[in-house]
């Protein structure tokens, strides 16, 4: 049955680019904000899916670290 909206939270990306972008799509029916580890690993795949995610309607504040 699902559910209306998930929890926000932490989510370990696994420096996985998959598993970034399909938390960061489901974060969009999140309760609240989702911090996802290891956001560049998008770059391996799709290095402007944050700038395209952003463009559609969502809402991500990428931190570059090191």
């Amino acid at each position: 049955h699902g559910t209306k909206l998930l929890q926000s939270g932490c989510v370990n990306g696994c420096n996985d680019h998959r598993i970034v972008m399909a938390f960061a799509m489901a974060a969009l029916r999140s309760g609240g904000p989702v911090e996802i580890s290891d956001a560049q690993s998008v770059g391996k795949s799709y290095p402007h899916f944050f700038d395209d995610f952003i463009q559609l309607g969502g809402n991500a504040h990428v931190v570059h670290m090191g």
